[in-house]
């Protein structure tokens, strides 16, 4: 049985920002917000691409996994997908959808903006994932992306790249997309923190215990201080560039175009039967109560644990 008829809220408020912070720091993993400048980077892109979200809105969450930032964009049509073969450790129950970010199962242009977090170093093509944010997204539509830069393997053995911010204009302008903002979330003071307190979760506990109390009457204050330095984090592009080491980049882009108004549904599941495509041939599909099939090659994708599953047909 597909499980998507969840309805839209019927009079969708966008949630407080405070709400929103309070969220942040808790349900969603950022438990030191108002102390490290990465976390505030991040909530503050979160922040700018709800506000580019109406009722109407069509949300596309891409490799969404367990869709920590949902909350952000209750108020709109928010959409979840993801392979699913990341963390076994995850719940992915709140996916809308199974599919590869590589071959979204999508109609072009149907979506309004474009969610991408902690997500294109997990890519082995990260060329052809910015394709497919181009095509899926409307003329005008936005892409809000943050990708790690510095950070430690994890989701072993799915961590594949890292990008520079000359790395991620590189993906835009050879997809079509226009960079509205690229910054950096941090300097390397910060970043170096960060890298001590990695360390320091490597040795015995009696060590890691001595050595925090001394860097937090220390180093933390001072590298913290130095992190707001004017020029120590630089946004793309700068005329005289400064070498950058963040545990972050924080990207705002756009298709070009202009923007246009969706239209609402009454369901998740009115909108996917809309805008989901079989990711072969790029048809429309049939939904049935238990597969999916493609109206032109026939393709039979199945329904797992209630989730339309449009990676791999099983006929």
């Amino acid at each position: 049985m597909i499980e998507t008829n969840e309805r839209f809220p019927e009079f969708p408020e966008r949630l407080a920002k405070e709400e929103l912070r309070r969220r942040f720091s808790t349900d969603m993993g950022w438990t030191a917000v108002p102390q490290t400048k990465p976390g505030e980077a991040v909530f503050a892109l979160l922040w700018e691409a709800s506000l580019h979200c109406s009722d109407t809105s069509v949300v596309l969450d891409i490799s969404a996994g367990q869709c920590r930032y949902k909350a952000f964009f209750a108020h709109s049509q928010y959409l979840a997908i993801d392979s699913g073969i990341g963390n076994p450790k995850w719940d992915y129950s709140k996916l809308d959808l199974i599919g590869d970010a590589h071959a979204l199962p999508i109609h072009s242009e149907t979506i309004d903006v474009g969610l991408n977090f902690t997500s294109l170093e997990h890519y082995t093509n990260p060329a052809q994932a910015f394709s497919e944010f181009y095509r899926v997204l409307k003329p005008g539509g936005h892409l809000f992306l943050y990708v790690p830069f510095t950070i430690a393997e994890h989701e072993i053995p799915y961590d594949f790249f890292r990008y520079t911010r000359y790395g991620l204009a590189y993906l835009c302008k050879n997809s079509g997309l226009e960079i509205r903002s690229l910054r950096p979330s941090n300097s390397l003071f910060e970043t170096a923190l960060s890298l001590v307190d990695f360390g320091l979760s490597m040795v015995p506990p009696e060590i890691h215990n001595r050595m925090n109390p001394l860097l937090d009457r220390t180093l933390r204050p001072l590298f913290r201080s130095l992190d707001h330095m004017e020029g120590a984090a630089q946004e793309y592009p700068k005329a005289v560039p400064i070498p950058q080491m963040p545990n972050n980049y924080c990207l705002h882009a756009t298709k070009p175009g202009d923007a246009t108004v969706s239209e609402r549904a009454g369901s998740k599941r009115a909108l996917l039967e809309r805008i989901a495509t079989c990711p072969i041939c790029r048809s429309g599909v049939l939904w049935e109560e238990q597969s999916i099939v493609c109206a032109n090659c026939n393709r039979v994708f199945p329904v797992q644990k209630g989730k339309p599953n449009l990676m791999v047909p099983v006929s």
